[in-house]
């Protein structure tokens, strides 16, 4: 009696657990870069460039997706420890923000121009 309840229990659990993920209550939409820059767009011109930055003919670093700003070139890497390695490979005048570098080196940034690039690295954050 108990081994039939467990049973009927599980499948009932079974067929929730598939009612939910087939109407996409599991699904989640990562925010891409991209979408993250576009709120700044009015302050910045911002340039998708994917292949330029992060393109094996770049010559440049291996990122998942890229960005030109006025502030600096923004890269999303597929991984928080890549992105560390391409954030102390690139030095000097860069940042990072978990999976996100921006590099602002060779550029003669005015100190808003420069917390204009940390706002965009860090979106939504609070700093108060």
């Amino acid at each position: 009696m108990i081994a039939a309840a467990a049973a009927l229990g599980l499948l009932g659990v079974g067929l929730l657990v598939w009612a939910l993920s087939y109407i996409g209550a599991f699904t989640f939409t990562q925010q891409t870069l991209g979408d993250s820059l576009a709120a700044f767009s009015g302050a910045t011109s911002v340039v998708e460039d994917t292949p330029g930055l992060c393109g094996a003919g770049s010559g440049r670093v291996n990122c998942v997706e890229g960005w030109r700003t006025d502030v600096g070139n923004f890269m999303r890497f597929s991984g928080g420890s890549l992105a560390e390695y391409w954030h102390l490979a690139i030095g000097g005048d860069s940042l990072r923000n978990g999976e996100v570098v921006v590099d602002m080196n060779g550029l003669d940034l005015t100190r808003d121009e420069r917390e204009l690039a940390v706002q965009m690295l860090f979106p939504g954050r609070d700093w108060d």
